[in-house]
């Protein structure tokens, strides 16, 4: 499983990408992430989606190639993932093969507060990691696995 948050979402797409598509990581085409989690993930927003690695590639070099599934959780008001989900986004990896499913699952709510502030913090890592469905979906994996 490959868990991503926020920034580090475009970050883990970007390596993806490059790991199946540059031909200096040849030898790992053939690996691929059996689970991408995703949280608080700003990939969905039209500007993020402009800057990925892959934006100005031909069609047939666009998305990576090596993600099995990749599930979507985002929060209720989590201002970084405005666009809360990802599936309509990237619906042409699922009809160019390149992924078997990506699932966005319903929005959650989180009640993480900033230590400072007091203010409601629903993009916090720790919010999302603290939540049942999050830790549902780690430990069903882990025990898939």
């Amino acid at each position: 499983m490959l868990l991503s948050h926020s920034m580090g979402c475009m970050v883990a797409y970007d390596v993806l990408w490059k790991f199946s598509r540059m031909s200096e990581y040849k030898h790992l085409w053939e690996h691929k992430v059996n689970e991408w989690l995703t949280l608080g993930n700003p990939l969905g927003e039209p500007a993020v989606k402009r800057s990925l690695y892959d934006s100005n590639e031909p069609d047939d070099g666009m998305y990576p190639a090596n993600i099995r599934h990749w599930t979507n959780i985002n929060a209720e008001d989590d201002y970084i993932a405005h666009d809360a989900t990802v599936k309509d986004d990237f619906h042409l990896m699922l009809n160019r093969n390149l992924i078997e499913s990506i699932d966005d699952q319903p929005l959650i709510q989180t009640f993480w507060k900033d230590s400072h502030t007091g203010r409601s913090n629903p993009h916090n890592f720790f919010a999302y990691l603290n939540h049942t469905k999050v830790a549902e979906h780690v430990a069903d994996w882990i025990l898939r696995a």
